[in-house]
C-alpha cells in the first residue's frame, strides 16, 4: 500500500490511537504486573524498565524472569523460541505495507507484537489508508502502556509489599480475564 497524503496519513494515524486504547489498558496492565515481578526478584531498579525498553515482548520477559537463575543459555533459547512467531508475522506485514524504506521497515519491527500486529492486519483487510501510520499509532500507544506500566510495576513492587495489599490476588483475577478476554 503507497504511503498516503498528510491528510490521510493523519486519519491513518488518529485511527491507530483510536482503535488501540484497548491494547493501552490491558498492555499496561500487564506492565504493571511485569514491573512488580521484576522488583520482587531483586536486581537493580532500572533493569525491568532496560527490558521492556529494547525488547517489548511480554511473553519473552516473563519467560526471563521465571527463567532468572538458570543462566544466559536457557533464557536465550526461551527467548529465541518465543521470538520465532515473529517471522511469519513481518513477512505478511511487509506484504500489506508494500515497499518501503529500510527505517521504516526497522521502525515497524521495533514493535512487532501480537496486539499491534492483529490491528494493522485487520486494518488492512478493511482497506486502511496508511497502514504505517496506523501501526506507527498502534506501536506508540502499545509501548507507552508497557514501558509506562513497567515502571509504576517496577517502583510499587519495590516499595509495596504486593501480597500485603492483596496485589497477588489481584494479579490472578487479571491473568485470567485477559485470558478469557
Amino acid at each position: 500500500m503507497a504511503a498516503g497524503t498528510p491528510l490521510s496519513r493523519r486519519a491513518s494515524f488518529l485511527a491507530g490511537l483510536r482503535d488501540s486504547i484497548p491494547i493501552f489498558v490491558a498492555v499496561g496492565a500487564f506492565g504493571v504486573v511485569f514491573g512488580v515481578v521484576a522488583a520482587q526478584l531483586g536486581g537493580p531498579s532500572w533493569l525491568p524498565l532496560a527490558m521492556s525498553v529494547i525488547v517489548i515482548s511480554g511473553a519473552a520477559q516473563f519467560a526471563m524472569l521465571a527463567l532468572w537463575g538458570t543462566g544466559m543459555l536457557p533464557i536465550l533459547v526461551a527467548v529465541l523460541g518465543l521470538s520465532l512467531r515473529h517471522l511469519p508475522m513481518a513477512v505478511r506485514l511487509s506484504d500489506l505495507i508494500g515497499p518501503r524504506t529500510l527505517r521504516t521497515r526497522l521502525g515497524l519491527s521495533y514493535v512487532l507484537t501480537d496486539e499491534t500486529f492483529g490491528l494493522a492486519l485487520a486494518a488492512g483487510e478493511r482497506g486502511e489508508t496508511d497502514l504505517v501510520a496506523y501501526k506507527a499509532a498502534a506501536d506508540l500507544t502499545l509501548w507507552i502502556s508497557w514501558v509506562g506500566g513497567t515502571l509504576v510495576g517496577a517502583w510499587a513492587g519495590a516499595v509495596v509489599d504486593p501480597a500485603a495489599i492483596g496485589a497477588d490476588v489481584l494479579f490472578a483475577v487479571l491473568f485470567a480475564v485477559l485470558f478469557l478476554s
